[in-house]
Order: structure tokens, then C-alpha cells, then sequence
């Protein structure tokens, strides 16, 4: 198949990377040099803008440039009939969704948003395992994600790039999204959220840099985000607590484990032993491709979903900035 991959900073050049081992044929765009490159051929092409290469023989179309032109390359790709991955989230607003929306629907076309810890085996086991049981009423999550921003990259200025600039997708609340998305995946529906951002002056930056979100859940049980830029060390975490039992997720562990009212502590799931955090990149992009080759078959994480992870970061900046509880099925996005 072939891939145009819009965007070669470390994200797109990872789904290059991943297509290529795949055996596809992949072409990635760089903004900065305005040059195409078939990554299998090495073969460098010089273009005034991605739109060129829109009506080539293309069957899909990654999406990895700055958050705040995601849906630019979404809404041509998609006039255009190409199936998209676009990267989380879908965009810094709420402008030209319903756009996208229309012509997905219009042309047929599969799309998926990138939140890749929905291909954790772990995060599918756990799924799994709460559908397939009765644990009593879901009383609350709790997620939890951190690390200090000075350690993701080497030789990474994060004072000149995207997360200490809002706009285009900078702060912890559009950047560590997969949180709000794994809440809703896994609990279902937010009615309503109150959030505190804060931006820490240790790190010297404009966007937020600690992040606590409380929601209720439509079902009534209550869930709980916090995210930082500040963690010494990496954590990504998830509790989930019913009635009759706890579970607890760790993505650093790739662990699950459950506890019963008696105190029972016991390992329900660990990942393989050969598993590395790219194969969460990589199953992922797999799932979206066989939805390609099999139309009955649906994405991991739909443009749905994506949209309702975006309602929940507006929702939860409009909530820190007005200082009071925001109800999603009022609230006005824009």
C-alpha cells in the first residue's frame, strides 16, 4: 500500500519507520524543507506544499504535524477520498470538526486518531476483563501521568518547540490526552468536569505544566486525571475501583493488578517479555490498515472518539479559565 506521512519530526518519522518494516511504500513531507521523501528509495522530491502529492496514488494519509494543522491535511485529504490516521489530538479547537465529520461520512472513508495505548495488551486485556464480569457499580478511575519535560528528548529545547505554545499544542492537557481518552474508553461518557491548570515557573514556559481534572461520569461513578511535565521519574497509571474489586494498571510495570474486599492482591495480566513501547505504535497502525482492507472491521479509535477526547481538553481549559464546573451537554465549543 502506499502512505504519505505528513510531518518528519519524531512522531512521523516513527509511523515511516513502522510502514516501512511493514513493506509499504511510504512517502513523508517535511514542512521545514518542503521536500517529499520516499522512504524507501530515498528519492527526494521538491513540492510547494503536501496538497501536491494529494492527488497521486495514495491510500492513506498520516497525519503528524503540529496539533493546529491536523485538520488542514484531514478535511483536503479527506475531499480528496484518502483514509486518514491523524495524530492525537484532533486539533486545538473545535473549527472545521463538523467539516471532516461530513466528508468522512460522505466519501466512506476510515479514520483513526492515534490514541495508541488503546493497542496496550494490557489496556485490551483490562477492557476485556471488565465486560466479561461483574464487579458491582464502577465508583471511580483514577489515571495518572508524568514526567519531567527536560527528560523526554536529548538535545530537546522544549522551550522552543510546541509545549510552550498553546496554540499549537503545547500544555499537559493537549499533549498527555490519552488520559481523557482511556477515562471515556473505559468508564464511558463525562457529564460533567472541573479542572485546576497550572504552570509551574520551575520550568519557565507559558502553557500549563500540571494538570488535576475531576469528572462524573453518565453512569455515576466519578473519575479523577492528573498530568504534569515535573515527574523525576516516567509514571502512567490507572485504578479503576468497583464494588466488589480494584484494578490497578502500570504502564512502566506492564502490569494489572486486582484487589478483592478480603485484601487479595493478585497479578491478572503482564505483558510479553519481547514487548517494547514502539509495538503499541506499530499493532496500532496494523489494525488501522487491516480497517482499510476490510471495511467491515473498525478502528481502534474512531474519529468519534477523537472528537470526544477534544471535547474534554476544551472543556477542561474552559473550566480552569472560568473557575467553575463545566456540564458537556451545554457547553459550547468552539
Amino acid at each position: 500500500m502506499e502512505f504519505l506521512v505528513i510531518g518528519n519530526g519524531s512522531i512521523g518519522n516513527r509511523h515511516s519507520n513502522n510502514l516501512r518494516e511493514l513493506n509499504h511504500n511510504v512517502y513523508s513531507y517535511s514542512y521545514r524543507k518542503r521536500s517529499l521523501l520516499n522512504k524507501n528509495y530515498r528519492q527526494k522530491l521538491k513540492l510547494k506544499g503536501w496538497e501536491e502529492f494529494l492527488n497521486k496514488d495514495i491510500d492513506a494519509v498520516i497525519i503528524a504535524n503540529t496539533t493546529n494543522l491536523h485538520l488542514d491535511v484531514a478535511i483536503e485529504a479527506a475531499k480528496k477520498g484518502k483514509h486518514i490516521y491523524i495524530e492525537k489530538p484532533l486539533s486545538t479547537s473545535f473549527k472545521d470538526i463538523s467539516i471532516l465529520e461530513e466528508l468522512v461520512n460522505q466519501e466512506n472513508i476510515k479514520v483513526d486518531t492515534g490514541f495508541m495505548l488503546r493497542s496496550h495488551p494490557n489496556l485490551i486485556w483490562l477492557k476485556r476483563f471488565i465486560q466479561d464480569n461483574d464487579f458491582g457499580d464502577l465508583i471511580y478511575l483514577k489515571a495518572q501521568v508524568g514526567q519531567d519535560l527536560r527528560d523526554w528528548r536529548e538535545n530537546y529545547n522544549y522551550k522552543q518547540r510546541y509545549c510552550n505554545d498553546k496554540n499549537l499544542g503545547g500544555g499537559v492537557v493537549f499533549d498527555l490526552i490519552h488520559e481523557l481518552d482511556l477515562i471515556q474508553w473505559i468508564g464511558g461518557e463525562v457529564e460533567e468536569l472541573s479542572s485546576i491548570l497550572f504552570s509551574h515557573p520551575s520550568l519557565g514556559i507559558k502553557t500549563e505544566t500540571v494538570a488535576q481534572i475531576s469528572m462524573k461520569l453518565k453512569n455515576n461513578g466519578l473519575a479523577q486525571v492528573h498530568m504534569d511535565y515535573h515527574r523525576p521519574t516516567f509514571a502512567r497509571k490507572l485504578e479503576i475501583c468497583f464494588e466488589k474489586l480494584v484494578l490497578r494498571w502500570d504502564f512502566k510495570a506492564g502490569e494489572i493488578y486486582s484487589e478483592d474486599k478480603d485484601g487479595f492482591i493478585k497479578l491478572e495480566n503482564k505483558v510479553p517479555k519481547c514487548f517494547t513501547r514502539n509495538d503499541l505504535f506499530k499493532d496500532h497502525m496494523i489494525h488501522f490498515i487491516s480497517t482499510i482492507k476490510d471495511r467491515s472491521k473498525k478502528p481502534r479509535s474512531s474519529l468519534n472518539a477523537g472528537i470526544n477526547a477534544l471535547k474534554l481538553a476544551l472543556a477542561t481549559h474552559a473550566s480552569s479559565n472560568l473557575k467553575k464546573h463545566i456540564n458537556l451537554n451545554q457547553f459550547k465549543y468552539h
